[in-house]
């Protein structure tokens, strides 16, 4: 479930990367674990982006799991050489659960945090958002022919 449209603030605010504009707030997620895991990270990425209109980014690491084995992949990659410190850690956790059903990264994607960038920490998985998106993610990660051919 996500955060009604009508909660979210736009901002007029953008971060310019590599001569191209994104608007804030922006989120990209710390690529980390194996496969599987690094699947469900861009899964809520991907779902986030879609459902919040809020601009996502890879981290190059992330696209470089995927190579070879998922060229459908679409979202765009951040530079390597881009100041990771710019982006406030932000993480799936149950410190909100008290006060609203949403969780701290869809918040942020609501833009309820500001007009910042944010690199989601841990394992962020946003199954609840997932479901909406589904045939859009499973295009996503459609394999290689190489890879259904063994």
């Amino acid at each position: 479930m996500a955060i009604p449209s009508e909660l979210h603030i736009k901002y007029n605010k953008t971060i310019t990367i590599n001569e191209e504009k994104f608007s804030l707030p922006l989120l990209t997620v710390n690529s980390v674990g194996r496969l599987g895991n690094i699947m469900g990270e861009y899964a809520s990425l991907f779902a986030l982006g879609k459902l919040y209109n809020v601009s996502v980014l890879l981290l190059p690491e992330m696209k470089k799991s995927f190579s070879g084995i998922f060229p459908n992949i679409t979202m765009k990659v951040l530079p390597s050489d881009f100041k990771r410190k710019k982006c406030v850690g932000i993480s799936f956790d149950n410190s909100y659960k008290d006060i609203c059903n949403y969780s701290p990264i869809q918040l942020a994607a609501a833009g309820l945090f500001g007009p910042l960038c944010f690199i989601i920490r841990d394992y962020p998985f946003e199954m609840k958002l997932f479901h909406s998106v589904r045939e859009d993610i499973l295009t996503e990660f459609k394999f290689s022919e190489e890879i259904l051919k063994k």
